[in-house]
């Protein structure tokens, strides 16, 4: 592997090594004549560097799609579609003042709620937030929108 320098200010000179792998690496500078041949008396001792990989620092995730219900006699499945970087979705219900809360979160793509349908006072109103993490670093993205209501 080879990495031509560029002159960056004064005596410092600035190498670009692409596409490494986390690790250990050796190295040694060594110059050139114009043929193209090592010049012995200007190589430099071996030396070592480390490169680590940084794990992303954030993730973005649209608004959730394709949002449906089945309805049975005392329960319901809300299902969507899954939206691409999620690793978890916020499930959030209609209060009676009109606004949503969240009200659990899953890894899958349904969601069971409990309501008896056959008393009309247990009607309720629930959309979606997509969710994706970054490990490590605690970074969360949360999609802008609720979904569709269903």
């Amino acid at each position: 592997m080879g990495a031509k320098a560029s002159l960056k200010s004064g005596n410092v000179y600035q190498y670009e090594l692409k596409d490494l792998e986390a690790g250990e690496y050796f190295a040694q500078i060594v110059a050139l004549n114009s043929s193209g041949e090592t010049i012995d008396s200007v190589t430099s001792d071996e030396f070592s560097f480390t490169v680590n990989l940084l794990a992303p620092t954030e993730c973005s995730v649209g608004t959730v799609l394709g949002v449906s219900v089945e309805t049975f006699d005392k329960h319901s499945v809300i299902r969507w579609n899954a939206v691409s970087n999620a690793n978890k979705y916020q499930i959030y219900q209609k209060d009676a003042s009109g606004n949503f809360t969240k009200v659990s979160e899953t890894s899958g793509t349904e969601y069971t709620v409990n309501i008896d349908f056959s008393k009309s006072d247990e009607y309720a109103d629930f959309a979606i937030k997509a969710v994706c993490n970054v490990a490590d670093n605690g970074f969360e993205g949360v999609s802008p929108d609720l979904s569709s209501a269903v």
